[in-house]
């Protein structure tokens, strides 16, 4: 089978008239049909139905049209990314991403797009998800990775899974039982509550904010501090309590325990945004590779 081939058979099926499809390719019509019956004796099925009224797909015609679409956009995606490399022309493209996305599956996601799109210079960038929407709108990133849903007509945002919160607490809490047993946030009332992120963020920007309003719990006290790991650091000296995702158990798991949360609701959503209409096999390509990642290894949380 050579390449030669599928474009003739592309030709014929796109407009089901050998004489047509042999203009289109610049050939003469009976070496155009030669090479079609040759095909589909290698291939052992007929790809077209021939009859007084014109030519027709079969099933395996409509099947084989997919896959040689797809080895003919792949191979022209080869030569580009093969002549981008060798003129050093890669363009730059900017990630921006939750810090707390970084303990799961997100860096496999990265090296997967740095491998697949060889035409681009990857850069990436640690943006807060409340801060997310402006930097796409101000085209200072080309997509992101985060945990806020926004309701923004210019931008498309997919879920890519919702990511179960736990309770942050020092190794010795009371509340802390082990073996997976969850803590009600009703029981921490008297506790100092550790929140993270800029403390103008909104209920909408935030999900453990929303998640609180949710439960309308209101705790004794309130430290905000700038980010994530420095919450952590203030939970391990046992100055409060502080609720994070699940993938972020990893950051500190030999001073700070972790629990299930026993309320409904207790998720963030991981969300990948980029302006509508950009970027469309990127995404793609992103969505087809976590669903791999995620059925190779359960374990992990993007």
């Amino acid at each position: 089978m050579e390449l030669r081939q599928l474009r003739y058979f592309l030709a014929v099926a796109k407009q089901l008239n050998f004489t047509r499809a042999a203009a289109e390719v610049h050939i003469a019509q009976p070496p155009l049909s030669r090479q079609i019956t040759k095909l589909e004796d290698e291939l052992g099925v007929l790809l077209f139905e021939r009859s007084q009224r014109g030519l027709k797909l079969t099933t395996a015609g409509t099947f084989f049209e997919e896959r040689a679409l797809e080895i003919l956009d792949r191979v022209e995606r080869t030569k580009s990314d093969t002549a981008a490399l060798s003129t050093k022309s890669r363009r730059p493209f900017k990630i921006g991403f939750d810090s707390s996305l970084l303990y799961g599956r997100a860096p496999r996601v990265f090296r997967f797009l740095r491998d697949r799109y060889p035409q681009y210079e990857f850069q990436y960038a640690d943006v807060p998800s409340p801060e997310q929407a402006r930097a796409l709108r101000n085209g200072l990133i080309e997509f992101t990775l985060g945990r806020a849903a926004v309701n923004d007509d210019q931008i498309s945002q997919v879920t890519l899974r919702h990511d179960p919160f736990l309770i942050a607490v020092e190794t010795d809490h009371p509340a802390y039982r082990g073996g997976g047993e969850g803590i009600r946030i009703a029981d921490m009332k008297r506790e100092t509550l550790i929140l993270y992120g800029e403390r103008t963020t909104t209920s909408l920007q935030d999900p453990v904010l929303r998640f609180l309003d949710h439960i309308q719990f209101r705790p004794a006290e309130t430290i905000w501090i700038p980010d994530l790991p420095a919450a952590l650091g203030l939970v391990a000296g046992g100055l409060g309590f502080s609720i994070v995702p699940s993938a972020s158990s990893l950051m500190r798991g030999h001073d700070v325990s972790y629990a299930p949360i026993a309320d409904d609701g207790a998720s963030s959503p991981v969300v990948l945004s980029t302006m509508k209409g950009k970027h469309v096999e990127i995404i793609k390509m992103i969505l087809a590779e976590t669903k791999r990642l995620r059925d190779a290894d359960a374990a992990r949380i993007l």
